[in-house]
C-alpha cells in the first residue's frame, strides 16, 4: 500500500499510523524512511491534538500530549488520595492544577486516572519539573514527567493516552467547526 501524503489523512488515520509506528519503535530502531514518517506525523499531531496551542513549551518533547478532561489521583503521604485535574496528558507527562503545594523537583505518586467516570490503573511517581501559581485562588499548575521504569507502566500510560486521543477525536467529530473542547456532562 502507497504511503498517503500525511497533510491531507485523516487525522484519526494519522492516529492509527502513528501509533503502529511508535509500538514498533518502542520494540526497536525504525528503518529511516519510517523514522522520518514517525517524525512528520509527531509534528502535526503534536498541534492537532493540542488544539493549535501556540503557548504550550516545545522543549524537544519526545511524547505527544492531547488536550482532555481526566483527573489525576495524587497519593499523599499518609495514604489519602487527593485529586489534580488536568489539562493535557502524554506519554512522558501531563500537567495537572492542585490547591497542593508542591516544591519543584519534589516527586508526587500517582495511583491511576480518572477519565469518564472510569478509573485507569497507572502506578508511577512523577517529578515536578515546572509550577505555576494562579492569581485569584489557591490553585497552583504543575507539571509531572513520569518515571517510566517497567513495561507495565509504559503500557498503562499508552492506554490512558491512547484513550484520551480516542475522546478527542470524538469530541472533534462532534464539534468540528470549532477549535475549543467542549465537555460533555
Amino acid at each position: 500500500m502507497a504511503e498517503r501524503e500525511i497533510g491531507s489523512m485523516d487525522l484519526a488515520d494519522a492516529v492509527a499510523e502513528f501509533r503502529e509506528l511508535d509500538q514498533r519503535r518502542t520494540a526497536g530502531p525504525l528503518a529511516p524512511h519510517e523514522e522520518e514518517r514517525y517524525q512528520t506525523l509527531f509534528l502535526r499531531l503534536s498541534d492537532e491534538l493540542s488544539g493549535n496551542e501556540r503557548r504550550r513549551q516545545f522543549e524537544g518533547r519526545r511524547s505527544l500530549r492531547v488536550l482532555c478532561k481526566l483527573e489525576v489521583v495524587l497519593r499523599t503521604s499518609d495514604g489519602g488520595e487527593r485529586m489534580a485535574k488536568c489539562a493535557n496528558f502524554g506519554g512522558g507527562g501531563c500537567a495537572v492544577r492542585s490547591a497542593e503545594l508542591f516544591p519543584m523537583g519534589s516527586t508526587v505518586a500517582i495511583d491511576g486516572v480518572l477519565m469518564t467516570g472510569i478509573r485507569y490503573p497507572l502506578s508511577c511517581s512523577a517529578a515536578i519539573v515546572w509550577a505555576r501559581p494562579l492569581t485569584g485562588g489557591p490553585n497552583h499548575d504543575y507539571g509531572l514527567q513520569f518515571a517510566v521504569a517497567t513495561p507495565e507502566i509504559r503500557e498503562q500510560v499508552e492506554h490512558i493516552f491512547y484513550r484520551a486521543v480516542d475522546l478527542f477525536l470524538k469530541r472533534r467529530l462532534f464539534d468540528a467547526s470549532s477549535r475549543t473542547i467542549h465537555w460533555k456532562k
